[in-house]
């Protein structure tokens, strides 16, 4: 009877086990409002054959056809900053480079995006170097100027409010000390680099597609101010480091490369990789990562202030 139940309440987009799976990672509220939101902008798009994307993260994702764009991605989520930004940022590139927005109502949480075929994410290259020549041609010329800066948060902020959030937290005092070195690191590299042009945010593997007709394509922008600089270390830190035997000379070797194509003293690309990395564990403490996994974020921040060690005793 109940699995009867389970079939009879599951909508059309999902199998009753994805469905089942939803309402367990995002809870039922947010399960019920994705039903909702699937029924109004599937007749308020044209949209039709929506099937659930299996991928747990902030906000749920479909796949269908729209009458008027073809293939496309809803996004359903909870409204937020970040999906306004989206929006502005993923406007301001109109498709160069990026996936195009097609429809949007971000104070709803819904955004009707491009779907990129067939999607295959940069993460599916297996040999590093190759790997890292691809996100180059990605990340050369990739940046713009945004219309108005003001309407979008500054990288810089994002260390502030990070660094004051562990100072107010006072639950993971040596993160909170890194986090003091990563924001004295961030004013010194905000001060040298003065281009401030809009970022992507989140530039990293799974965020870069390939295309049918070759090409690599951009999705889930962040939108966010700063020196492009700053678009590198979200790379770095997606890099699948933690595989080798010898993960920091593997993140050496990434930094140089990464460096050479980009024309940024490989120091400072190692002090954007700490500065990213310290803020990332962070946030997760913020949103309440258990205090078990404190020692796995303490050896990342060792990895990362080893490795910026390296270039410190290169400089000297």
């Amino acid at each position: 009877m109940a699995d009867q139940r389970e079939k009879e309440t599951t909508p059309s987009a999902f199998t009753p086990g994805e469905w089942e799976a939803l309402r367990t990672n995002f809870g039922e509220k947010t399960a019920w409002a994705v039903r909702a939101g699937l029924s109004r902008y599937g007749k308020r798009w044209g949209l039709h054959g929506l099937r659930f994307i299996p991928y747990y993260s902030v906000n749920v994702l479909f796949a269908g056809r729209s009458v008027e764009y073809g293939d496309v991605v809803l996004k359903l989520g909870r409204p937020c900053r970040e999906m306004f930004t989206e929006c502005r940022a993923l406007r301001e590139y109109n498709g160069r480079r990026f996936c195009r927005l097609y429809e949007s109502e971000p104070e709803h949480g819904a955004l009707l995006l491009e779907r990129l075929q067939p999607g295959t994410p940069l993460r599916a290259v297996e040999a590093p170097q190759e790997r890292w020549k691809i996100f180059c041609r990605v990340y050369t010329g990739l940046h713009i100027l945004a219309a108005d800066n003001t309407r979008y948060p500054t990288y810089s902020e994002w260390v502030e409010k990070a660094a004051h959030t562990m100072r107010r937290l006072a639950v993971f005092p040596a993160l909170s000390l890194a986090m003091e070195r990563a924001q004295a690191l961030c004013r010194q590299l905000w001060e040298r680099y003065p281009d401030r042009l809009l970022l992507h945010g989140d530039l990293h593997h799974d965020n870069i597609l390939h295309c049918a007709d070759g090409r690599y394509r951009v999705i889930d922008p962040k939108g966010v101010i700063g020196p492009t600089l700053f678009d590198l270390p979200r790379f770095l830190r997606n890099e699948p480091y933690a595989a080798f035997p010898h993960p920091e000379e593997h993140l050496w070797a990434a930094v140089d490369f990464l460096a050479g194509r980009t024309g940024y003293p490989p120091a400072d690309v190692a002090r954007s990789f700490y500065v990213d990395t310290v803020m990332g564990l962070c946030w997760s403490v913020e949103d309440g990562a258990p205090a078990g996994e404190y020692p796995a974020m303490e050896e990342t921040v060792h990895l990362a202030a080893s490795l910026l060690a390296m270039y410190e005793i290169q400089d000297s």
